[in-house]
């Protein structure tokens, strides 16, 4: 596509969902960074060629069904690291861990269509077309080229893109442990007022049905 960094880039940008989907920061974040790398996995081809005169490159190995299957091998192993990091520190938590191969399958997969999609706009100008719904469909899906094979605007755009942008307020704070006993503290200090104790007291208690399934008291 775009070079290594622009295919690294475009596996960053797939995988951002990842810090909306994971309530644990540290978890997005290490699932993230462990698994953009596979965003370079269909170019494998590029080895395997050199041994098997079958393969070439964007070939078999940059379509949706070997993707996939490479993600159910790999992606297990990926999940097993992830669980043993969260054994060891608290960068995978424990809810995660008990989805850890799933996790796994799933981070590598999207990272390995991303690569794929990235070659879809840019490889008709230099290389074959990738055909990415074989063996569903013979033939390209993109006849006409999106970007240059060797754009270096659209390489740093992307990583530039996939960095990580200034965090929210709210999902900032909800990283940060609650202070405990801090409203029972302003409860307490409500609860010494004795203009607030006369105020309460001076309500009388009235009972009233709730939606026909209970009665309750309200001062």
């Amino acid at each position: 596509m775009v070079g290594e960094l622009g295919h690294l880039g475009m596996a960053l940008v797939w995988l951002s969902p990842a810090w909306y989907f994971f309530d644990h920061r540290k978890t997005a974040a290490l699932v993230v960074a462990g698994a953009f790398w596979f965003g370079m996995l269909p170019d494998v081809d590029l080895v395997l060629s050199d041994w098997f005169a079958e393969i070439h490159h964007h070939g078999v190995f940059h379509t949706v069904l070997v993707v996939t299957i490479l993600a159910a091998v790999i992606g297990p192993l990926l999940g097993m690291v992830f669980d043993r990091i969260g054994r060891d520190s608290g960068w995978f938590s424990a809810r995660a861990r008990e989805r850890a191969y799933r996790i796994g399958f799933v981070a590598v997969w999207v990272s390995g269509l991303s690569h794929v999609f990235a070659d879809i706009l840019s490889a008709p100008d230099a290389s074959t077309r990738i055909e990415p719904f074989w063996p569903v469909v013979n033939g390209p899906v993109v006849l006409i080229d999106v970007l240059w094979y060797e754009s270096w605007w659209a390489t740093w755009g992307l990583l530039l893109r996939s960095a990580p942008g200034r965090r929210s307020r709210s999902s900032s704070l909800s990283d940060r442990p609650h202070v405990g006993g801090s409203k029972l503290q302003g409860r307490s200090r409500q609860s010494r007022n004795p203009r607030i104790r006369t105020r309460r007291s001076s309500v009388p208690t009235r009972w009233f049905p709730r939606s026909g399934f209970g009665m309750r008291s309200v001062r």
